[in-house]
């Protein structure tokens, strides 16, 4: 599925600085291995995308519905628990590696 494709009301209200676009970090993460996190704005709605090995041992770049605000240095990411929107992108079922986080992370 393509993001660009979505045509969703955005819900994002807040009063601080919001942030609507991050450029894409890969970092290996302490317990979920490599991990890949953009933070992207499309059709007005703001989209935390991420990928990592998921349950059953498939990579999966995700697409979370959010609000983000830089508080400082800190930046904050929030949803709402049941409110907010979740896509699965792709899932296939390969070896996690940087290399591999990355391709499945660009394909969105």
């Amino acid at each position: 599925m393509n993001l660009k494709n979505l045509n969703l009301k955005n819900s994002n209200t807040m009063n601080a600085q919001v942030i609507t676009e991050q450029k894409t970090r890969v970092f290996k993460h302490f317990s979920n291995g490599w991990t890949a996190e953009t933070i992207q704005t499309i059709n007005g709605v703001t989209w935390e995308i991420s990928t990592l090995k998921r349950y059953g041992g498939k990579v999966a770049p995700t697409a979370q519905e959010c609000k983000v605000k830089k508080e400082g240095e800190m930046v904050c990411t929030s949803f709402e628990m049941f409110g907010s929107k979740n896509i699965t992108l792709i899932s296939e079922a390969i070896r996690c590696t940087e290399n591999a986080v990355k391709e499945q992370h660009y394909k969105h």
